[in-house]
């Protein structure tokens, strides 16, 4: 399966059935839009505005990234759409709303019209990954005459990770494990411990694969490993003594910090990586040590004296990772 036609545009058909399989949806031409996004790194989308009278979905197509982001909106949630939208009048009366979102790493998918500012941000459900083979693939195989871009060949060879399918695994497991905590914590009437979890733009830093040499990468992926977990699990709050004086409520529970876990030692760790690349010492509500770089080298790799393959840290890191989810999803739901 090729999502691209000849033209270079998204086949919306087979995009929709695509994520039809991929996410056991009913999506039809009906009630989905779905366009690929531009060389002004823009997503232009064209709407009726009966459509938002249903529910409606939005297929984003990012060729360069290999993914669909995929958004529900609910029937009636945008109830007045000529009052924040462009519009632009049809024949028989029919509106449309002109919307233009920016792929500018902004995870609320901000459409901005007259001083008006509207996220789409709500409304996003997932982002799924395209296998390589259905970006790149020879459209034309028994057309001689008619070749993919080169651009875009030469961009698949130089970039395709063959770890890259263990990494998305990997972090959407934990994405799904995350989503189960705070929804287990809300059941309970207790606040969410991960805080802005779904932020699009550091899910994709921490979901980009490492390549074995490429320590810039992992840099990227480690600082933002630490900021989902050790600042979206922390809630400012204001001090009532002191004015314009704030601290942080720490929702991480003892148990999962308790020192002598493999939960403690995965905070451990990421902390002091982040420490060694940001010179900022791990802050949280519970001291946290600093681990020479060698221990850290030697537990992920198995040697400390092993030349660094930053493509296995990181998958290393992304199960225990995972394992330390599990762990905390077991705390979670024994705490009543």
């Amino acid at each position: 399966m090729n999502l691209l036609k000849k033209n270079g545009d998204i086949d919306k058909t087979k995009a929709i059935n695509f994520i039809n399989t991929e996410l056991s949806l009913q999506l039809n031409n009906s009630n989905t839009t779905c366009k690929k996004l531009e060389k002004k790194m823009k997503w232009w989308l064209e709407i009726d505005n009966s459509k938002f009278k249903m529910d409606y979905h939005l297929l984003l197509v990012d060729i360069d990234e290999r993914c669909i982001h995929y958004f529900e909106i609910p029937a009636n949630k945008i109830t007045e759409p000529e009052k924040i939208f462009e519009q632009q009048d049809k024949k028989n009366n029919r509106k449309k709303s002109h919307i233009h979102l920016m792929r500018d790493n902004n995870p609320d998918f901000n459409n901005h019209y007259k001083g008006i500012h509207f996220s789409f941000g709500v409304y996003y459900k997932e982002r799924v990954q395209i296998p390589e083979s259905d970006v790149y693939q020879d459209q034309n195989q028994n057309n001689n005459n008619n070749q993919p871009p080169k651009a875009k060949t030469s961009k698949s060879k130089n970039t395709y990770n063959p770890n890259s399918d263990n990494v998305l695994k990997l972090v959407s497991n934990i994405r799904l494990l995350i989503n189960e905590i705070n929804e287990y914590r809300g059941k309970n009437r207790k606040h969410p411990i991960f805080i802005d979890n779904n932020s699009l733009p550091l899910w994709t830093k921490i979901e980009k694969p490492c390549t074995s040499e490429n320590n810039d990468r992992f840099i990227v992926f480690t600082l933002n490993l630490y900021i989902l977990i050790y600042e979206t699990t922390r809630v400012e709050t204001k001090n009532n003594r002191k004015k314009e004086k704030y601290f942080y409520d720490f929702l991480l529970p003892d148990k999962f910090l308790e020192k002598g876990t493999e939960t403690r030692e995965f905070i451990n760790i990421v902390g002091s990586l982040r420490h060694k690349y940001a010179h900022k010492a791990p802050e949280y509500g519970v001291p946290i040590k600093t681990m020479l770089y060698a221990d850290i080298l030697k537990k992920l790799l198995g040697d400390s004296n092993k030349e660094e393959d930053y493509s296995i840290m990181q998958i290393e890191l992304l199960k225990r990772f995972e394992n330390a989810m599990k762990k905390l999803l077991e705390i979670v739901k024994n705490d009543r």
